[in-house]
């Protein structure tokens, strides 16, 4: 292999190896697996011919992060949505791929500005931990968080990480505290 030369050909370099490192192979195994066999290379497919770096220099705030993942969403759901199960919302597992590849692309200058609003990645896993999680800022997310987030309209999926958000404010706001929790510090919760 030969190493980049121009930013063009740095950036498709982290794209494509963003998007081999950040699929969640659980996603297309088990009993009922989320999607079929070889969404993985579909998944990649898409972020290596689609994805923009430089469009991530245009975010400043929460607000244009939110419509650029919406739009970065429902685009992943359209290109992925025949291969997802039918008990399954493509919009909520477009989402969950798309949180998890941005995670592991803010390992790179040209996306760790994006730290502070990145979505948490929804899963079954994370969906448990926060059902038994003593905080009245979920409380008023308590019936989605009972179902597959897979199945979730994207609203649903939103709605979580807006109380996800409110529930960081609280913890921000302790007294007894000496450091700041951002939304992806609820990571910490499933380890």
């Amino acid at each position: 292999m030969t190493f980049p030369l121009t930013k063009e050909d740095r950036a498709g370099c982290i794209v494509k190896e963003t998007a081999k490192m950040s699929y969640p192979s659980s996603m297309s195994r088990g009993k009922k697996p989320v999607v079929m066999k070889g969404t993985k290379a579909l998944v990649a497919d898409y972020f290596v011919k689609q994805f923009s770096l430089a469009s991530l220099e245009k975010i400043k705030t929460a607000q244009e992060y939110e419509k650029w993942h919406f739009t970065l969403t429902r685009e992943l759901a359209r290109h992925i949505c025949k291969h997802v199960h039918n008990y399954n919302e493509p919009m909520s597992v477009a989402a969950k791929f798309a949180n998890t590849f941005m995670h592991q692309l803010t390992k790179y200058s040209e996306a760790r500005h994006l730290l502070p609003f990145l979505h948490v990645p929804l899963d079954a896993r994370v969906f448990a931990k926060l059902r038994k999680s003593k905080t009245t800022a979920l409380s008023i997310c308590h019936s989605v968080l009972k179902q597959s987030p897979y199945s979730l309209r994207y609203r649903h999926h939103l709605r979580v990480q807006k109380q996800l958000l409110v529930w960081m404010k609280e913890l921000n706001e302790r007294s007894n505290t000496d450091i700041c929790v951002s939304r992806i510090d609820f990571n910490w919760l499933w380890l």
